[in-house]
């Protein structure tokens, strides 16, 4: 994830327009810069189509009451998805055309804290991970302790997960923003830390903003792997007797353990992809913040950019992929045959 120690952003930054200028202005840009903006938009332009369609997909779902937490949780994804590639598209409108720098200091100060060194947009990937982490909570909680699930986890546990990953998930990175970005005559400037102040920084965005999350969607799926491998080798006898017994109830009162199954492991899949998308990015970073180098701009710099970018946009496609009562109700809603 982007770091607010970027010798890039600092060139950028202090180039901006004076706050006499007359408006937005293009600045020349390589081939290279074209490149990776227009991949940028094109990234964001999928995001917004693709999330767009998962909230109206999910409005027309009819779930049980259990599915139904899993379904606000991929919505609140969707919508933080949504709004990531929405900042993406103009964040990246703002590097090819910068905007004067508004002549009211405490405006000024949030444009310099919040928008010029892109805080907003890797705000909104902080919040799309932990709102990751907080599906897999919940399927584990389903899976692994069904039972208590069915009869405690209310539509207000679900809202409190969705809380926490909005309220709490991004305040390392805005407080790093506010602390070493600043306004100072008339231009963004970027306080620069002491060696070690720049490791410990580092170190911290890397576990707070992946190494975290990572560790504990890891360790809700894999429980959930072991759990379900349980339940396959228990199924004989008893599970056929039982479901003989009361096959029509039980289907009104809980979804099917195959279609739990299908949900979960559509959403192991998305786990699966964030890890691929974000990893190189984090430890690319990491290293720099440690003292490493980093060709900002390079070929390397770019890829793993535009890697963890893809992320907002990929999961619409999985569930499409994966997701079978998202993939019917999808036919449904735009009459696909």
């Amino acid at each position: 994830m982007a770091t607010p120690i970027n010798q890039t952003d600092l060139l950028w930054i202090n180039s901006s327009a004076s706050p006499g200028a007359s408006g937005p202005e293009f600045t020349p840009k390589t081939v290279a810069q074209l490149s990776l903006a227009s991949t940028k938009i094109f990234i964001g332009i999928i995001g917004l189509m693709g999330n767009f369609s998962v909230c109206l997909v999910i409005a027309k779902m009819r779930s049980s009451h259990q599915q139904n937490s899993t379904n606000r949780l991929i919505v609140s994804q969707a919508v933080i998805d949504f709004l990531a590639s929405l900042v993406l598209i103009a964040t990246t409108f703002s590097e090819l055309y910068p905007s004067p720098l508004p002549q009211n200091p405490v405006l000024g100060y949030l444009y310099c804290v919040l928008w010029h060194p892109r805080t907003c947009m890797w705000t909104m990937f902080v919040i799309s991970t932990y709102n990751l982490v907080a599906i897999s909570l919940e399927r584990y909680v389903a899976v692994v302790y069904s039972t208590w699930f069915r009869h405690h986890f209310s539509r207000n546990t679900t809202i409190i997960f969705i809380a926490v990953a909005w309220c709490v998930a991004p305040l390392l990175q805005l407080t790093l923003a506010f602390t070493q970005y600043s306004l100072g005559n008339g231009k963004c400037i970027l306080l620069f830390p002491s060696v070690g102040k720049k490791a410990a920084t580092g170190v911290a965005l890397f576990l707070w903003n992946f190494t975290i999350p990572c560790l504990i969607m890891a360790f809700s799926f894999t429980r959930i792997a072991v759990k379900i491998r349980q339940q396959k080798k228990r199924v004989g006898k008893s599970e056929t007797a039982r479901n003989q017994l009361s096959i029509d109830d039980q289907s009104k009162r809980q979804p099917s353990k195959k279609h739990v199954r299908n949900v979960t492991k559509t959403l192991a899949f998305v786990f699966l992809m964030y890890v691929i998308c974000w990893a190189p990015d984090q430890l690319l970073f990491l290293q720099f913040n440690l003292g490493g180098y980093i060709n900002f701009g390079g070929v390397l710099h770019s890829f793993v950019i535009i890697l963890a970018m893809l992320n907002s946009a990929c999961n619409p496609f999985i569930y499409t992929l994966q997701y079978k009562h998202y993939k019917y109700c999808l036919k449904s809603l735009f009459k696909f045959n």
